[in-house]
Formats: C-alpha cells, structure tokens, sequence
C-alpha cells in the first residue's frame, strides 16, 4: 500500500519560531517549509501539535509533546488513548523538572496500520477525512461550546449563534505530573484507496470553517496531498490573518 503525505508549514511572524510542531513518520517538524515523503511501510504515523499556552512555551510545548509520541510509539508502535497519557505523564515530569509545568499544546494524530485508521485527539485541531467528495470531520473539538451540547445546555439550533462566544478552547494536553484531568478522543476507520485525510493546526481551523476547507479541498484533491496542503495554508483568510501559526499535514492512501 503506497502513501504520500505532504506538510506545509507557515509561520505567523516571520522570524519567530513556530509555535506549530509537525510528526512525519518519525520525524519531528517545526522549521516553516514544504515537506513530502512516499512510504509504503505497512504502518505510518502522522500528528500535529498547536502550542497554546504560555505564548513563550507553545513552541516548546508542541515540539517536546511529538518528540515524546515519536519515542513511545518507537516502544510500542499503536497509537491509542493510552499512549498519549503516558506522554503526558513523561511531559510533566520534563517540565517539573525544568520549571515549565502548565505549558499545553493541542494534538492531532493519524495512524493508518493495513487497512484501518486510528485517529486520536486532544483538543481543537481538527482530523478530515475526504472521501467521495465529501469532508468529514473525524476528531471531537474539545471546546466549551461541544461540551455544552452534549450536556443540553443549548441545543444544535442555538450552536451557529453560540460559536462565536463558546467555542473556546477547554481541554488540552498539559505539561503537569500530579493532573491528568483532559480529554483524549480516540476512533477508528476502515480505509480506502483514494482516502485523503487532513490534520490541520487549530489556527486554520479558526480561520476556515469546513465547508470553506471542502472547497478548496475539492478544487485540488486531484493533484495530489501536495497541493492540498499548499492550498489550504495560502488560502486569503490565512493570508490577511496576523501571527497565526498555520500547519497543515495531508496524507493520500494508494
């Protein structure tokens, strides 16, 4: 089975380091830049991790959190909830040590083992999944606004007039040895040839709404993840946005 991902990365303020880190295979991103990789390895995993506070930290938050997943998953080769904790655990016993405990970072990651897919996520940084000519969101926001649907607090009538108020961010991956109180979604799905799937930094995602991603997204998916990626970071209401961080990671299989 071949796969061919493509990772398009923009930095917000040129000369200032990215707080956006980037999992390719085994390889941990952070520099801006274009980068691609063809693999026909049975079992291949991708991630993208949105550093959210503190402003300093991000960076370091996001890069020490994929460096971490990369090592785990060199010990045990299955994303799942379960490795995520256990980088977690690690990441706040590296920040208590260093005096950066409270650093957090959002997550996204992919992983297509044969032929099914393991999506798990912290946070808001969106998982897409296009197929058949349609965009399908397959990670869980955590935000206050999905968790006050869920709980009845508003219904999904009253979610387009709430987003703007309550769409904050409330769960994310935190660098803290003695908490571990944040949500991680984690799901599976069969694969399919031509399957294009998108892991996007929550700074995209704060300035394109889905169907805006469907769009571009439908207009290039034929010439490949490559231009995709390249799409999506250079579309206009990225382009206008000021220091936003913008990663996008697309991922094609056969």
């Amino acid at each position: 089975m071949s796969i061919h991902i493509a990772l398009v990365s923009v930095a917000g303020e040129p000369g200032r380091r990215s707080e956006n880190s980037a999992l390719l295979a085994e390889r941990v991103i952070q520099d801006p830049g274009t980068y691609q990789l063809q693999t026909e390895e049975p079992c291949t995993t991708i991630a993208v991790a949105a550093g959210v506070w503190p402003h300093d930290l991000g960076a370091r938050a996001s890069h020490l959190t994929l460096k971490l997943l990369a090592h785990r998953l060199g010990e045990d080769p299955e994303l799942s909830e379960r490795s995520i904790r256990a980088v977690q655990r690690t990441m706040g016993d590296r920040a208590y040590r260093k005096r950066y405990i409270g650093m957090r970072t959002t997550l996204a990651a992919l992983q297509v083992r044969g032929d099914t897919a393991t999506i798990v996520n912290v946070g808001d940084s969106p998982v897409y999944l296009w197929r058949d000519g349609f965009l399908h969101q397959e990670s869980v926001d955590h935000t206050t606004l999905r968790r006050m649907l869920a709980e009845g607090i508003i219904t999904e009538a009253d979610e387009a007039a709430a987003a703007g108020q309550f769409d904050n961010l409330d769960s994310s991956l935190y660098a803290d040895p003695y908490a571990d109180q944040f949500e991680v979604h984690e799901s599976k799905i069969a694969t399919r040839p031509g399957d294009l799937w998108l892991l996007c930094s929550r700074g995209l995602s704060k300035s394109l709404a889905s169907p805006q991603i469907a769009e571009i997204v439908s207009q290039v998916h034929r010439d490949g993840p490559g231009a995709v990626a390249q799409c999506l970071a250079a579309a206009p209401a990225i382009s206008e946005a000021t220091d936003v961080d913008v990663t996008v990671a697309a991922l094609r299989i056969g």
